[in-house]
């Protein structure tokens, strides 16, 4: 609907089609890693220490590190997506598109420098730069989530007032997709929130939340996806 309305011509599937694939593919890899990274703190090792010290010590290992790259990669697929998405509904104009777009490059630029920062020999958890370049690099990408979701929102009750009644009942495809949005934002704003606050307080908890995060961040948008091919 969006597509069409911006382009006049029916888009083609097969953007979506790939997107579902890298988004299940970054995810079924990340889960892999995720019990690998457990069965390791949680049975290899801890006959040595406890699981949450190993953890705490070891987030410079090959696999942590890894992992968090393919968290912070389904992260920035999923901010593409979002920033494309809003480029056509504002009508492709560039001018529309330059803040979102600013917001996505800070958000590739906090987002390596942590993983930098987690990669660095002698990194923990209580390292004051690893939280604060993750606390940076989150709270730039919910803001771009949030700013992006708020505007595409307005954009499209703007478009369902001006349509006309038939249109404007509580089944318009406008408010169908509005409802859809929050939604789905609704699931990643709230973890992302209780991740930034877990990592601002150092909480052990972070490590709970990381996985979370990371498969919502791919549920929502294939939420999204699901509702458009069944036509909801």
């Amino acid at each position: 609907v969006l597509w069409a309305g911006s382009t006049g011509h029916v888009p083609n599937i097969s953007w979506r089609t790939f997107m579902t694939f890298w988004l299940l593919l970054m995810a079924t890899a990340s889960t892999a890693l995720q019990v690998k990274w457990t069965l390791l703190a949680f049975v290899t090792q801890r006959q040595n220490v406890s699981p949450s010290v190993f953890i705490e010590e070891n987030i410079n290992n090959w696999i942590y590190v890894t992992l968090n790259a393919l968290y912070v990669i389904i992260n920035w697929s999923v901010d593409a997506v979002l920033v494309f998405r809003f480029y056509l509904i504002f009508g492709r104009l560039l001018r529309w598109a330059w803040p979102p777009a600013l917001l996505y490059i800070s958000s590739l630029v906090t987002g390596s420098l942590a993983l930098r920062q987690l990669a660095i020999p002698g990194t923990t958890q209580n390292t004051n730069k690893l939280a604060n370049w993750l606390v940076v690099y989150r709270t730039v990408s919910l803001s771009l989530g949030v700013i992006v979701t708020l505007s595409i929102i307005t954009r499209l009750l703007y478009f369902h007032r001006r349509s006309g009644s038939i249109h404007r009942s509580p089944r318009s495809p406008f408010l169908r997709i509005v409802a859809t949005l929050v939604e789905s934002a609704s699931l990643d704003t709230v973890s992302t929130l209780v991740y930034i606050i877990a990592v601002g307080i150092n909480s052990p908890l972070q490590n709970v939340f990381l996985p979370v995060l990371g498969q919502v961040q791919v549920i929502a948008p294939m939420l999204i996806l699901y509702r458009v091919a069944h036509g909801r």
